[in-house]
């Protein structure tokens, strides 16, 4: 049986088990109905369905609509109910009453990007999705962003298959989280996509402590910045 059709079974499972059920109790549900089936499958299908899921995933997050809530039990993904549900689980409380604590962020402002970003509505809504990320993660940052409308995976360029992780109103997103290589490729790119019209601005997310690190990709923005003339935000997560 092929994982799409595991996907289907599932949706249908989730359905009528009432939009929470265990992975046994959906097994349970497609096995009374399909010959065949694999628990294991089922299993792995279920955590790679979920938004919350592994990195590994190869579902795109536009296609996954669970959530897990505990070891081997998940729900439905509702984009509001959980979004709540992570801000209050990494939230302490004082008097019985949450306390929203924002991540701890660093900004790198080059050429006025956040000029040029307040000026779409988007810096904000940039520096919030930033700051509620849990953890310093590729997958878990563009899930984040597609959840407020960006697009992901955009393509650059139509003579290739390079895509910014999102996209929106001409800016383009780009996390980087192993080589300072892959820092200059993403310039490189970005240069050519602003000759030719479509960016505006580009957010750079990095991480404070590991490659290629904040104060790394910083230094070389400020290197290239003959070539470099469009604006960038630099960001970096601890």
């Amino acid at each position: 049986m092929r994982d799409v059709t595991y996907y289907a079974l599932i949706k249908e499972a989730m359905s009528k088990l009432g939009g929470r059920a265990s992975i046994q109790e959906v097994f349970g549900y497609i096995k009374s109905k399909h010959r065949g089936v694999n628990r294991n499958t089922v299993s792995t299908a279920m955590s790679d369905l979920s938004v919350n899921g592994p990195p590994s995933s190869l579902y795109p997050m536009s296609k996954r609509f669970l959530f897990r809530i505990g070891r081997g039990r998940y729900e439905l993904y509702d984009i509001k109910k959980h979004k709540a549900k992570k801000e209050m689980a990494r939230t302490p409380f004082q008097k019985g009453k949450p306390v929203l604590e924002k991540k701890k962020v660093q900004f790198y402002v080059f050429r006025d990007s956040k000029k040029f970003l307040q000026k779409k509505q988007l810096f904000e809504e940039v520096k919030d999705i930033l700051e509620g990320i849990e953890r310093v993660d590729h997958r878990e940052i563009q899930a984040e962003f597609y959840n407020r409308g960006w697009t992901m995976e955009k393509p650059i360029f139509t003579e290739t298959s390079w895509a910014w992780d999102v996209y929106k109103d001409k800016v383009a997103v780009s996390v980087e989280l192993s080589l300072i290589d892959a820092v200059h490729r993403d310039f490189l790119r970005a240069v050519l996509a602003q000759k030719r019209g479509d960016l505006d601005v580009l957010v750079y997310v990095t991480s404070t402590f590991k490659e290629p690190k904040f104060h790394n990709v910083k230094r070389d923005i400020d290197i290239f910045k003959e070539i470099l003339t469009f604006p960038i935000l630099l960001v970096g997560l601890t």
